[in-house]
């Protein structure tokens, strides 16, 4: 029984850092489009609801099968935000000195 709570938890986690990929990178790339079209505020709504609508069903089947779930699964979509937001934010002469 132990095995299976912390196998369902480590799941849940794994689940929440792919949504997390999932959703922080197709917001990547709708700013990235958004300076290239002649109509972004219809990009970004769209965008938001593709991501919402694929995310937010994952999360309800993560929490219906046990309620505790639901923390490594936001727990692991936050920690992919916070590794992308060091990502994005990090000045292109750091970027280019760990290239190199």
């Amino acid at each position: 029984m132990i095995n299976n709570i912390w196998l369902s938890l480590f799941l849940a986690f794994i689940i929440g850092i792919t949504t997390g990929i999932f959703y922080f990178a197709g917001l990547w790339l709708t700013v990235k489009r958004v300076t290239k079209i002649t109509k972004p505020y219809l990009l970004l709504i769209l965008s938001f609801f593709i991501r919402l609508s694929i995310i937010l069903p994952i999360f309800y089947v993560v929490f219906k099968d046990n309620s505790l779930n639901i923390l490594p699964c936001v727990g692991g979509f936050f920690l992919v935000r916070f590794i992308s937001l060091n990502i994005v934010s990090q000045k292109p002469d750091q970027q280019r000195l760990e290239k190199s």
